[in-house]
């Protein structure tokens, strides 16, 4: 089982330098999506400025929410689990300012995200053969 939760919540700028363990983030405009990010391992407030910045949102109107994935059934997370997960996400919702995975899903069959907390994204996506497979063209 590949099975991981993410808790998801929306959080002011000035909270951001007190958010701790987060491992991923959201931007939203208007009610879409306009980016989701990974920020596992990395400067939680530099990776949100820097993509407000590149893609010219406007920190005013944008709303920030941070997601951490609270369990899993291997209680194992690293950078490949994450960057796996963020692929699906980006695959499954097409954020206007993401790029990579928007087209293919580059990640494992059978992984699972349960999305908790934040209503833009669906409360579960799951990778199966077909997408998979859209990547190796088998």
């Amino acid at each position: 089982m590949k099975n991981y939760f993410i808790l998801w919540e929306e959080i002011s700028k000035s909270e951001l330098l007190d958010a701790e363990d987060i491992h991923f983030f959201a931007l939203e405009m208007d009610g879409q999506v306009q980016y989701l990010g990974m920020c596992y391992g990395l400067n939680l407030v530099h990776e949100v400025d820097e993509c407000m910045q590149i893609f010219n949102l406007d920190s005013k109107k944008v709303t920030i929410s941070t997601g951490v994935i609270i369990s899993n059934i291997h209680n194992v997370i690293n950078q490949q689990i994450a960057e796996e997960i963020l692929c699906l996400l980006v695959y499954n919702t097409k954020p206007l300012c993401n790029v990579i995975c928007k087209r293919s899903y580059y990640g494992r069959d059978g992984l699972e995200v349960h999305n908790r907390g934040f209503l833009q994204l669906p409360e579960k996506i799951k990778a199966d053969r077909s997408i998979v497979l859209r990547l190796t063209g088998s």
